[in-house]
């Protein structure tokens, strides 16, 4: 988002250089949910900001389900309003759609303004020149591929590569910034598939195509609903686009 917000504001007035340490665009849906916050920006960023919305599922509700105390089933123990009322905002609600397409359309938004992204590049380190008060964020850059190293000079470095970016694990490790909070050692497996509501459980494919349906009662999967189990985890059910649904699947955890 930022980059592409940035090639929007170009106008040949700055050069912006984006990489990515992946060699490919996102296909799997990893971080599948819209905040209220980023619907107001991207209604600002249009054509852009209308086809994500128009293509993404809104959920109002949050359920949270539990086994029952027999043990031999789930039960909802409550719902919760999206996000909480306190906030000043326009859409009280959360958009579901998949991570793939959200980073197409950012994608094609850049490519609209005249930028792209270089892959795969992964960041090495910075640090600040005296020879150059125009660039003086000198950045080492390497190649995934074949290992070459280049050099960058720049006036702003901005690490969007999420809580264990590389950026933010060298501030603190060579310019003493502190980073407060703990990782979360849990491991999560994401699956995207259709959804039909139908008084069974079952998951088949479809007459026309290979992809996967899970048809199922279950009264919530049209919400966001998180599912816990007493022995084995938990799972987490974002409803995505019209009929699609991504679940996160709890594989493994220290808590």
């Amino acid at each position: 988002m930022l980059s592409s917000s940035l090639a929007r504001l170009g106008g040949g007035s700055h050069s912006l250089l984006t990489i990515d340490l992946r060699d490919q665009p996102t296909e799997a849906g990893r971080a599948d949910g819209i905040q209220p916050r980023t619907i107001e920006v991207l209604k600002n960023m249009q054509p852009l900001g209308n086809d994500l919305i128009a293509r993404s599922s809104a959920s109002y509700e949050r359920s949270f389900w539990y086994p029952t105390k027999d043990g031999t089933g789930l039960q909802r123990s409550r719902r919760v309003q999206s996000t909480p009322t306190y906030l000043d905002i326009e859409d009280n609600c959360t958009l579901g759609l998949q991570q793939g397409l959200i980073e197409q359309g950012f994608l094609r938004d850049m490519d609209v303004h005249g930028c792209n992204v270089l892959r795969p590049w992964a960041f090495q380190s910075f640090d600040i020149a005296s020879d150059n008060e125009e660039y003086p964020i000198r950045v080492t850059l390497q190649n995934a591929e074949n290992q070459a190293v280049e050099i960058v000079r720049a006036k702003y470095l901005v690490g969007c590569d999420g809580g264990r970016s590389g950026v933010r694990q060298f501030l603190e490790k060579h310019h003493g910034f502190e980073m407060k909070g703990e990782w979360v050692d849990t491991l999560w497996g994401a699956i995207d598939a259709g959804a039909q509501i139908t008084t069974f459980s079952t998951l088949a494919p479809t007459d026309d195509s290979d992809d996967q349906v899970v048809k199922s009662d279950f009264p919530d999967l049209r919400k966001i609903a998180a599912i816990h189990s007493k022995h084995h985890g938990g799972n987490g059910l974002h409803p995505c686009a019209s009929q699609l649904h991504s679940w996160s699947i709890n594989l493994f955890s220290h808590r």
